[in-house]
This record gives C-alpha cells, sequence and structure tokens, in this order.
C-alpha cells in the first residue's frame, strides 16, 4: 500500500504541473454537452420517462465525464508513459513491481475521473438539474467504480496497444458507442433489439441505470442496483487482471 501511495503521490506531483489544462480538457467537454442538450434539445423534449430532461441527462453527463476522463488517463497517457518515456521500466528497476503500477494507474485515473464528475454534477446543479442534493452525495461512490471500470478496461486495451493508431479504434468503436447507446440521452428502448443488447454489455449503461433514480430522487429497485454493482466489479476485476497479465508478457518475455 506504501508503495502505491508513493506512486500516486509521484502522480499527483505530475498532474500538478498540468491540471488547469488536463482539468478544463475533461471538465469543459461534458459540462458543454449538457448545456447544450439539455437547454437545446431539452426544449424539443420536455420529458423523458416522465421526468424533466436536463435532470435525465445529468446522470448521464456525469458518466460521460468519467468516461471520457478515466479512459484517455489509461489509453493515451497511460501508453506514453509505457511505451514513449519508459516510465514503467524505470519504476521497475525501484521496489515498485508491476501490480503496483497498474492499480496505481487505474485507481489515479478513477480518482481523477471522480473530481471532473463531480464538478459536472455541481454544474447541474447550478442550472436545476439535481433533484436531490443529499442523494446526489450517495452517487459518488459509484461514480468512483465507475471510474474504476473505465479505467481498467482502458488500461487493459493499452496493454495490447502497439502504436497510438490503435486508439482511434478504441474511440470509435468503445468510447462512442458508451455515449451514444447506453441511455445518456433517452432510454435504450427507442433503439432496435440488437443495439439494447450492445447497450446491456456497455459499462456506461449500467453507471447511469444506477445512478439515475438516485439523482433523480426516484425509488431504487435493489435487486437491479446490485446487478448494475455487480457486473461494473466484475468487469473492473476481469480487465485489471488482463491488463496485468499482458503487461508482464511485453514487460518481461
Amino acid at each position: 500500500m506504501k508503495l502505491i501511495s508513493a506512486l500516486l503521490l509521484r502522480q499527483f506531483l505530475v498532474w500538478r504541473q498540468l491540471w488547469i489544462g488536463s482539468t478544463l480538457t475533461n471538465f469543459a467537454n461534458p459540462a458543454l454537452f449538457l448545456y447544450a442538450f439539455g437547454f437545446g434539445l431539452g426544449s424539443m423534449l420536455a420529458t423523458v420517462g416522465g421526468v424533466d430532461y436536463l435532470s435525465y441527462i445529468v446522470p448521464g453527463m456525469v458518466a460521460y465525464s468519467i468516461l471520457f476522463s478515466a479512459n484517455f488517463d489509461t489509453t493515451i497517457n497511460a501508453y506514453s508513459r509505457f511505451q514513449v518515456q519508459r516510465t514503467y521500466d524505470a519504476l521497475l528497476a525501484t521496489p515498485v513491481r508491476l501490480p503496483h503500477i497498474v492499480l496505481s494507474e487505474i485507481l489515479w485515473a478513477a480518482l481523477k475521473a471522480l473530481v471532473n464528475g463531480a464538478g459536472v454534477l455541481l454544474v447541474a446543479a447550478f442550472f436545476g438539474g439535481v433533484d436531490s442534493l443529499s442523494n446526489a452525495l450517495l452517487t459518488l461512490p459509484l461514480f468512483l467504480l465507475g471510474g474504476l471500470v473505465i479505467a481498467s478496461i482502458g488500461l487493459m486495451f493499452t496493454s495490447l496497444a502497439k502504436g497510438f493508431e490503435f486508439f482511434s479504434y478504441i474511440f470509435t468503436l468503445w468510447v462512442t458507442p458508451n455515449f451514444l447507446f447506453t441511455g445518456v440521452f433517452w432510454e435504450i428502448d427507442r433503439y432496435p433489439w440488437f443495439i439494447e443488447y450492445i447497450a446491456y454489455a456497455l459499462p456506461l449503461h449500467h453507471l447511469v441505470e444506477a445512478t439515475r433514480p438516485l439523482l433523480l430522487n426516484q425509488p431504487v429497485d435493489m435487486g437491479m442496483f446490485a446487478i448494475h454493482v455487480g457486473y461494473l466489479a466484475v468487469l473492473t476485476a476481469v480487465a485489471t487482471a488482463v491488463a496485468l497479465a499482458r503487461f508482464n508478457k511485453r514487460l518481461f518475455d
């Protein structure tokens, strides 16, 4: 734990030199989407599922902020540290071991994503898009879990990448479907049945579905809530294990 804490401190010291650009990029993008869709499309769609449209898309916009931040941190940024800067090789010359590096990468990306998501949530509250501020606090552990699953999957992709071009496929085939088809903007039953099944497999759908009732101050179906959280936890564990195995093979074989 001390070594992971040391690696997190290193990440923080590096981020402190770049925090303005990093925060603006990860925070402003979903905030602009929230404003544009909440007031633009929301003027034509007064409600979705009986809920004010601005309030409806807030959980999705926070989830998108987490997706954008955690994915970017554990793909392009992590690949730069791994392949270009050779930071992993340098760290492995110290008492740090590969599991420490992998876990610290995932945890750091998840914490950054949580901060960015909380920022978007504050903006939404300012515009009146959060129906229960007390419930909003209850969603923070869920958003941290969302950051962990997106970060672990992003690092798994990085462990498979052979060059930066690989990530263009990830953003097109992974990030975009998570953004468009998982219930961020409207209910997924509007899509053909096969798109619905794709949505069920994507983590952002489960993150949105777990947090939306809380932010809308609606009753929570504990059975479905457990399924959503359990699915995210299992994905996190599997993706972390694959990332660790792949990095071990690439660094030591």
